[in-house]
């Protein structure tokens, strides 16, 4: 055990809400930015800065960043519609999200992990409040949520369907 209770080459994680506002026009509350401060037995910290929110109803998070954004469905069903054929080389969970890079088209998400909370610990993000982070630009609309990248590439998801952007042929 370390001086601080802590055995050994433990991680201790603590979550800490922001006062930045990180790209106007949305405030730290708004895109639910966390500080996550990552020390292993007083070592160094590290801090990482993870823009997070929710659709208005609850069913969708995102996570974002600097390199990719990660949405995930938050429903019984758990899965994107129409849901493509699982990949040989996906041995996780199959189309509960996507995922869009910032230089990438848009994929379904094969994760062993997943980025949801508990629906208070994520901030929503407003209907047709703009939300952006690096190359990442999302607005939430009664019919669903879209985001893009700086290419234009992206996606439209709801709990219903989901689409690309542009569309595939």
């Amino acid at each position: 055990m370390a001086g601080n209770g802590l055995p050994l080459g433990a991680i201790a994680l603590a979550i800490t809400a922001s006062a930045a506002i990180a790209n106007p026009p949305v405030s730290s509350a708004q895109a639910g930015f966390r500080h996550l401060n990552l020390s292993a037995s007083g070592s160094t910290t590290v801090r990482l800065t993870a823009p997070h929110f929710t659709t208005p109803d609850g069913k969708i998070q995102c996570l974002a960043t600097d390199n990719q954004l990660r949405c995930e469905l938050d429903t019984a069903r758990r899965s994107i519609r129409p849901l493509p054929s699982r990949p040989g080389d996906c041995t996780s969970h199959w189309g509960n999200g996507l995922t869009l890079g910032a230089s990438t088209n848009t994929k379904v998400l094969c994760a062993k992990d997943t980025i949801l909370r508990p629906a208070w610990r994520s901030a929503k993000l407003a209907f047709n409040r703009p939300w952006s982070h690096g190359p990442f630009f999302c607005r939430v609309r009664r019919s669903g949520l879209t985001c893009v990248n700086s290419d234009n590439e992206g996606f439209f998801l709801n709990t219903q369907r989901w689409r690309t952007i542009p569309p595939n042929p």
